[in-house]
């Protein structure tokens, strides 16, 4: 990845190559049975269900930190050869920090295998024990939706944004996409999703001063009319970002 002096990761490379991941944040479980009673299984649905769901808060919790790590790294990448913004980057640069986003998500991804050991062993109940459970309630519809959503992890923000506030930043977003994807038409497909992303992130908390955390949240919580003006411009945006991505 170049040199120490122009490398993406100097000075931070432990967060990308350090195996594991501990957060210093305290876990709440919501188990009702006491953890003796899970040995022989199966656990009960109400278990199950509260077993996911603390897996995933305390996933959730790692995978904020890293990625407020990576905020700061790109940051203090950029600061370091003097840009404002990723897209000034030169070609080899663009290909650090794509790389870099790579190794912090496959991280995150990790996470959450290494947060359901914790949660294991924090309850003294084994892999086959837990496997077994959800195999009785795979057919079960509540399971089956929190297990479709593991890798979704809602991010909390105390800002509200009004829906029209919501559209001018997706608006925003849209234009920016199809701008950058046509300049980074130089790197490959994966290469280019993730520069144009992480520069639209950038140029998003410049111009409106919001977080990706903040902007995720306001897409999942913002109440959008379900008809109306609004509701059509909103349709137009979502249209032409999700056909943005397909590239």
């Amino acid at each position: 990845m170049g040199n120490s002096e122009h490398s993406y990761i100097s000075g931070r490379e432990s967060l990308y190559t350090d195996s594991t991941c501990v957060s210093p944040h305290p876990v709440f479980l919501d188990f009702s049975l006491e953890p003796q009673q899970f040995i022989s299984g199966p656990i009960p649905k109400p278990q199950v269900i509260s077993l996911l769901n603390s897996t995933k808060s305390y996933a959730s919790l790692i995978i904020s930190d890293l990625r407020d790590d990576f905020l700061q790294t790109t940051t203090e990448f950029l600061s370091k050869h003097r840009r404002n913004s990723i897209e000034e980057l030169p070609i080899r640069l663009l290909r650090e920090i794509s790389k870099g986003f790579l190794e912090n998500f496959q991280k995150r991804q990790q996470a959450i295998g290494e947060s359901f050991q914790f949660i294991l062993a924090h309850q003294r109940i084994s892999d086959e024990i837990l496997t077994n459970s959800i195999r009785n309630l795979q057919e079960d519809q509540d399971i089956k939706v929190i297990l479709d959503n593991m890798n979704n992890f809602e991010p909390s923000s105390d800002r509200d944004i009004s829906p029209e506030e919501l559209l001018s930043i997706m608006r925003f977003k849209a234009q920016r996409m199809e701008i950058l994807i046509e300049k980074f038409n130089f790197l490959n497909k994966n290469e280019r999703l993730i520069v144009v992303s992480l520069a639209i992130d950038f140029a998003v908390n410049k111009k409106f001063g919001l977080s990706e955390n903040e902007i995720n949240y306001a897409i999942l919580h913002c109440i959008i009319p379900s008809h109306g003006t609004l509701f059509e411009e909103f349709q137009k945006v979502n249209k032409k970002i999700n056909s943005l991505c397909r590239l």
